[in-house]
């Protein structure tokens, strides 16, 4: 007999509490996000830039001047 996902199949598992998860909203639809600029997200931009130059002067491919 195959064991349903939700069955506990072995000692870890006895602790395991499932918690349902009301799925009628979802936190990653804009209609449901705060209108209030501050909940806007942050451009990103200028932090991705300067990871990108770690890596490049990390990997030796870095020539300065580049950014």
């Amino acid at each position: 007999m195959e064991e349903s996902p939700d069955s506990q199949s072995s000692e870890e598992d006895e602790g395991l509490i499932v918690i349902p998860i009301d799925r009628s909203f979802s936190d990653g639809d804009p209609a449901f996000w705060p209108p209030a600029p501050r909940f806007r997200l942050a451009d990103d931009t200028a932090y991705r830039q300067k990871l990108a130059v770690r890596w490049m002067e990390e990997t030796g491919a870095y020539e300065k001047g580049m950014f």
